[in-house]
């Protein structure tokens, strides 16, 4: 009886611990797509800039022929 009831006791937290790993995996999975996103944003701001580089550079050379 005393077993069973040992056995018993470690089924459920077997399940609770498999239930906190689960959560754990879907937390790290929602991180890692916000992430991703985070990167695909930066990625962008990063070639706006670079545009942005170009365009100024041009716009001081002109200011440069004109003076």
């Amino acid at each position: 009886m005393l077993q069973r009831q040992m056995m018993h006791e470690q089924d459920q937290d077997v399940e609770a611990l498999g239930k906190i790993i689960r959560r754990q995996r879907e937390m790290g999975e929602a991180i890692h797509r916000e992430v991703e996103e985070q990167i695909k944003m930066l990625d962008h701001v990063n070639s706006q800039a670079d545009v942005l580089a170009g365009k100024v550079g041009v716009a001081k050379n002109r200011a440069k022929k004109i003076s």
